[in-house]
């Protein structure tokens, strides 16, 4: 079970009351968040990926934001991925042309 939480995509805060991932008691797993992005606010679920392939595929859909959050190593937490550095490359972006 995972808690209440929140995520900031582009400089936007989106807020998740929680969620579940299934069968990750033995294994590699890498749990993620999942932004699907729309015209509304986003809705956010978890999701699991057996290895960093699949997760990279899964990121180049370009209508979900996916970003891991822990490495599961039979059923333990392996890495905490939760201070990964990021870069803000919407804000990056909008500095670099002037604001337009």
């Amino acid at each position: 079970m995972i808690g209440e939480g929140a995520v900031q995509i582009g400089g936007y805060t989106y807020f998740s009351n929680g969620g579940s991932v299934s069968n990750i008691a033995s294994g590699t797993h890498y749990i993620c968040v999942r932004c699907t992005m729309g015209y509304q606010a986003p809705s956010i679920d978890f999701v699991e990926y057996s290895t960093t392939q699949a997760l990279n595929g899964a990121q180049g859909d370009l209508t979900k934001y996916i970003f891991p959050i822990y490495k599961l190593v039979d059923g333990e937490i392996a890495v905490d991925y939760r201070p990964m550095p990021n870069a803000g490359c919407w804000e990056v972006a909008e500095s670099q042309n002037g604001g337009n």
